[in-house]
């Protein structure tokens, strides 16, 4: 007799019931058919005995609804973010992949970052798109196109950059000089910093054979021990008699590259383990026993990845700039190597020494991206690195990037003081922090003065106010620690340097990977333009 109404119920009450139903079902990624649970029903009529539960139908209703509503406000947060700060900008990710579905329907996410007038960082993913058709460069940019117009509010004199995986559709996609007929302008156009260590990491795999070899070993046993279940019980036990807490063979990641040197990492802390295990175990012929000099080479290769890794993941961050960090971590990743090749020899020397060839190719990061905008002059412009990592070349060509940039084209500079306000992410996490804060603290040792500017005394051209400001900036570098937040430092001095902080404030939110697109397809909420 519970499924019937007993009275009348206040709307309001409703309402929210309803609201509340809506939100389970986002929160806890359930169906809509839930609503015709008998249990959740019960409950529902012990709490309230004159609600009435929705049906399935009514329930996808409101859940329609209510994505509209969150649609429109986040439509209408993003103009507000982009036309009060001034710079008109936006910095967006895309990256192909396959949906949950039963289908594995091809998906575009998509996601909008950008910096507001009070210099706070927000990063949304605004649509998953349902891919149909060819996906030609055309057809991505002009999918991208009406769902930035449609989802964020895009209007034409919106400067959109955008950072896409190395995928050759995105990459013709977002290319600056492709599809004008489209109608949508891109201006800083970059590749996912992450993915280029993952193909920079296979190719040197590729061209060191006998390290390839050792980690495919890792893999092949990996694999063994997820398909025998013999297996992992008599591995569990070897454990166990040794004394030690059972470890799984590999520590799990959601990263798509990452999974190699996760499972390297664990295996060399369960080498005696393993090894006990290929000596007492009747494995299969196929499976290839770990030698010594496997283990050799994966030492070598955990080591040299590890600060690859640590790089990748600082660079991953949602809520601070990432891209001013990418030339820092660069240069640290290939000064470690350098020091780790000079107490190597053999297969070690030959597998670091080809790592740090292939990082620093053109294929992958020329000069550590030091003259490639934007990233070296949001690396000038964060107050933990100025100009440390630059030559005076670097430098200058930094400073010229800034002055040409378009956020400059129809410039007014703002000279409104903003209210003191805390901030949320006024510090962040820098993984392996002990590493480039030590490479920092080095180069800041070395480089007490700035490399001198050639200044105008009485300037009045844009150039000159830039380099003028650029001067007066590096005068205060090192003076904000290597976990803090530049954006906390900006949102205080920005009076001061209005031009330099219109440029941060366009761009601080460029970020290094995709990462936040490619989230979409293992988070274990239900995005809502999903279904």
């Amino acid at each position: 007799n519970w499924v019937k109404t007993r009275g009348h119920i206040d709307p309001f009450k409703k309402k929210k019931l309803d609201e509340a139903l809506v939100k389970m079902t986002i929160g806890m990624n359930r169906p809509f058919m839930d609503v015709d649970n008998h249990w959740l029903r019960e409950v529902l009529f012990i709490a309230e005995p004159n609600y009435i539960c929705p049906s399935p139908q009514t329930h996808t209703r409101n859940f329609d609804e209510a994505a509209k509503k969150v649609q429109e406000a986040l439509k209408e947060d993003i103009i507000k973010d982009v036309t009060k700060a001034g710079h008109k900008t936006i910095n967006i990710t895309s990256d192909h992949g396959k949906a949950d579905d039963r289908f594995h329907t091809k998906r575009n996410v998509v996601t909008v970052a950008r910096t507001t007038k009070d210099f706070t960082i927000k990063k949304d993913i605004i649509k998953v798109i349902k891919c149909e058709g060819s996906q030609t460069g055309k057809v991505i940019k002009s999918d991208v196109k009406k769902v930035l117009k449609e989802r964020a509010g895009w209007q034409e004199d919106w400067k959109v950059n955008w950072v896409t995986d190395n995928e050759s559709k995105q990459k013709n996609a977002s290319d600056p000089n492709n599809h004008p007929e489209v109608g949508m302008q891109t201006f800083h156009v970059r590749q996912c910093v992450d993915h280029t260590f993952e193909l920079t990491n296979e190719e040197t795999l590729v061209e060191c054979p006998p390290t390839n070899s050792s980690v495919k070993k890792v893999r092949s046993l990996v694999n063994y021990f997820k398909d025998s279940t013999l297996a992992t019980e008599a591995f569990y036990k070897i454990m166990i008699e040794a004394g030690v807490d059972p470890l799984a063979v590999v520590k799990g990641t959601d990263n798509r590259w990452f999974f190699k040197y996760m499972e390297v990492e664990r295996a060399l802390v369960l080498k005696e383990h393993i090894n006990m295990f290929f000596e007492t175990y009747d494995t299969p012929h196929t499976l290839s026993m770990i030698e010594d000099e496997d283990w050799e080479n994966l030492l070598v290769y955990e080591n040299a990845l590890k600060i690859v890794v640590e790089a990748a993941t600082g660079l991953e961050g949602e809520l601070y700039p990432t891209a001013s960090s990418v030339i820092p971590f660069l240069v640290t990743i290939t000064d470690e190597l350098s020091k780790m090749s000079e107490n190597l020899k053999g297969e070690g020397l030959n597998f670091v020494e080809t790592l740090k060839k292939n990082l620093k190719s053109n294929r992958r990061f020329p000069n550590e991206f030091r003259d490639l905008s934007p990233y070296n002059s949001l690396t000038l412009l964060d107050q933990r690195y100025a100009d440390l990592y630059f030559s005076k070349t670097d430098l200058d060509k930094a400073v010229e990037d800034i002055i040409i940039d378009s956020v400059f084209d129809d410039f007014q500079a703002d000279t409104e003081t903003l209210p003191a306000t805390e901030d949320e992410g006024g510090s962040h996490e820098v993984v392996g922090e002990n590493i480039f804060a030590r490479k920092r603290a080095e180069l800041l040792a070395k480089k007490r003065s700035s490399v001198p500017l050639q200044l105008d005394p009485t300037p009045t051209t844009l150039r000159a106010k830039v380099k003028h400001e650029v001067s007066k900036f590096l005068k205060q570098k090192g003076t904000l620690g290597i976990t803090e937040n530049p954006n906390s430092w900006w949102r205080l001095y920005h009076k001061d340097f209005p031009l330099l902080s219109t440029f941060w404030k366009a761009h601080s939110a460029f970020p290094a990977t995709s990462t936040s697109s490619e989230r979409a397809y293992s988070m274990q909420g239900l995005i809502l333009t999903k279904c």
